[in-house]
């Protein structure tokens, strides 16, 4: 982090401490909200809230930034779909309570895993840089990165 340009630091700044705040949460709700923030900053940085269907690019971006085989991506475009269903919910209803529709797994199952992926995510970008709209072009057709 400290070796960031001062610009991809307040960047990432805002991911990191969405993170941590997450981590901190003892609320769902609260967590859920806090952890879909983290993960929109570091994976739609560059995309402005009207442009169109943000659920898919979080999901897409952030499965081909994890990398590994099909079924690993394929595994956390739906972690990150859940995660994100469930930021909806708590942001739309106020509340995340028992079991979730169209949730795969138990709520704190999925948090948990997301803060996971969501770390490794921040770190892949620290590795890399920040991407613009060019360069998240250029990883989805198979861009080599760090990882």
């Amino acid at each position: 982090f400290l070796g960031q340009q001062p610009g991809e630091k307040n960047k990432l700044a805002i991911s990191l401490k969405r993170l941590n705040q997450s981590i901190r949460r003892m609320e769902n709700t609260d967590k859920a909200i806090d952890l879909g923030t983290s993960l929109e900053a570091i994976l739609l940085n560059d995309r402005e809230p009207n442009e169109g269907e943000l659920s898919f690019s979080l999901r897409l971006r952030g499965a081909w930034l994890i990398g590994g085989t099909f079924e690993e991506r394929k595994t956390n475009y739906y972690l990150l779909r859940d995660i994100y269903t469930l930021r909806s919910k708590a942001v739309h209803k106020g509340i995340i309570m028992g079991k979730v529709k169209g949730i795969k797994g138990p709520v704190e199952e999925v948090l948990s895993k997301g803060i996971g992926l969501c770390a490794k995510i921040i770190y892949i970008v620290m590795l890399n840089g920040q991407y613009s709209n060019e360069g998240w072009s250029e990883l989805l057709l198979g861009k080599e990165i760090q990882r």
